[in-house]
């Protein structure tokens, strides 16, 4: 979702404003407002992406410390009960909300699958851990078809049909933001780049015509 982290600014900047009421009450109530927000600009797909998400809540943390020495609040003990309890308030109406959505709301909740795995990618890492994902999504595809939610925002389809008009260059649908962890070990490349138009242009590079293939 292209400059999708900029609609983070209503919500946390929300969550900051409300920091200057010091009664405990008030910022819970803030704060899990907050979370209900940063849920719904979470939740579309394509994704947001994660790199970025915890990057501007890492940033929000930051701010919120600042806004509440501003307030006047010194002591390190009550500092620390304060952003506790307004990183537990936020968190917690968050993971609710999420919970809902994903289970209830979510394009994809009519799709067969483990409930698990609806909720979170975790249950995936842990399958793919004990070496089982593979056999566990055959057995699943044979039980309930060709169409089966392995994740919040992920199907597994066992169709070749399907790659031309998943992957097909004429199609809309873009790689999901799991690909910009490649990022990490440099600039974006051939195989981290999420944008169609940008990925068509470096694979040409690598299939113009004189081109040695090692």
């Amino acid at each position: 979702m292209n400059g999708a982290p900029s609609t983070f600014i209503p919500g946390f900047s929300f969550l900051i404003l409300g920091m200057l009421l010091l009664d405990p009450y008030h910022q819970a109530t803030i704060a899990a407002g907050a979370g209900f927000l940063t849920q719904q600009v979470l939740s579309p797909i394509p994704e947001v992406s994660t790199t970025k998400s915890i990057l501007f809540y890492t940033v929000a943390n930051g701010l919120l410390a600042l806004a509440l020495k501003g307030a006047g609040i010194r002591t390190l003990l009550h500092f620390l009960t304060h952003i506790s309890l307004i990183n537990i308030s936020y968190l917690t109406s968050l993971i609710f909300f999420t919970i809902v959505h994903r289970l209830y709301f979510h394009p994809l909740r009519n799709f067969p699958g483990n409930k698990f795995a609806r909720l979170s990618k975790l249950y995936e890492a842990w399958v793919n851990y004990n070496g089982r994902n593979s056999p566990l999504v055959r057995d699943l595809c044979r039980k309930h078809g060709d169409f089966i939610r392995t994740g919040p925002n992920e199907l597994a389809i066992n169709n070749v049909e399907a790659i031309e008009i998943i992957w097909g260059r004429s199609q809309p649908t873009a790689r999901g933001p799991y690909y910009e962890f490649a990022n990490f070990v440099g600039e974006k490349h051939l195989v981290s780049q999420r944008n169609k138009a940008v990925h068509a242009s470096m694979r040409r590079i690598w299939f113009a015509p004189g081109l040695p293939i090692f």
